[in-house]
């Protein structure tokens, strides 16, 4: 899958929150069909978008799993599996209002 939404260019052009959960939701159904389990999410700048795409999929799996979230953790568990992940207050902040919307009525 591709996401199109996404521009090539700078990370900061970082998708809609709707057609991020829907990319989102689509690489679950995916997983759960076929990959038993595991999926590779690659990009074409350095790792940045992937890193982020991961993190959000992170934090919306254990959000639907325990309705509990904690997007710093999802962060560190990204982080831990890459060296070189960075993350920056605005990628933060837009994980956790991701979080929001999707919690939104």
């Amino acid at each position: 899958m591709k996401i199109k939404v996404w521009a090539d260019g700078e990370v900061k052009d970082l998708p809609d929150y709707s057609s991020l959960l829907y990319y989102l939701s689509a690489v679950e159904r995916q997983v759960q069909g076929d990959t038993e389990g595991k999926i590779c999410v690659m990009d074409s700048e350095n790792g940045r978008k992937a890193d982020i795409f991961i993190a959000a999929y992170n934090a919306m799996k254990k959000l639907n799993a325990e309705q509990l979230v904690d997007v710093y953790g999802s962060v560190l568990d990204v982080r831990s599996r890459s060296s070189n992940s960075v993350f920056t207050m605005e990628n933060y902040l837009y994980l956790y209002n991701l979080v929001l919307f999707f919690m939104s009525p």
